[in-house]
């Protein structure tokens, strides 16, 4: 099985029948994860540019290359997160979200490092990515 992450993704599914099941939405990001075989994934990843529409949304896959190297310890939504080093003495190592680190601690903002990121992280604190973000996002 394969997980993705994105936002909006219910219209595109169901348009190009992709068959996913939505693990998580979270409520105030409204980032999705999606889990679906890994032929389906295939399919999903071979749909060509012009054919994916504005109101899709979009999606990403992949991992970082900082992934196993998660050695820090940061305060995210309450809960331990093991994360990849940064400048404490700028920013502390509480955050209210996921996001809030990434884009402090890690000082990244793209959607597409965004998800790398959770996928490396869901690894390296020995979890699938729908659980990471279940736990650390709001």
């Amino acid at each position: 099985m394969v997980e993705i992450m994105g936002q909006n993704l219910d219209n595109a599914f169901e348009q190009l029948d992709v068959n996913a099941d939505r693990m998580v939405e979270t409520e105030e990001t409204k980032l999705q994860v999606w889990q679906m075989s890994e032929l389906e994934f295939d399919r999903l990843a071979a749909i060509p540019d012009e054919d994916w529409h504005e109101d899709f949304g979009w999606w990403r896959n992949g991992r970082c290359i900082y992934e196993g190297r998660a050695t820090t310890e940061y305060i995210v939504n309450g809960e331990k997160m093991l994360g990849y080093g940064s400048d404490m003495e700028l920013f502390g190592n509480e955050f209210i979200t996921y996001s809030q680190w990434f884009n402090e601690a890690m000082n990244l903002s793209t959607d597409t490092n965004l998800v790398i990121f959770a996928k490396s992280l869901a690894s390296d604190n020995g979890m699938s990515l729908s659980e990471f973000i279940s736990k650390y996002e709001k």
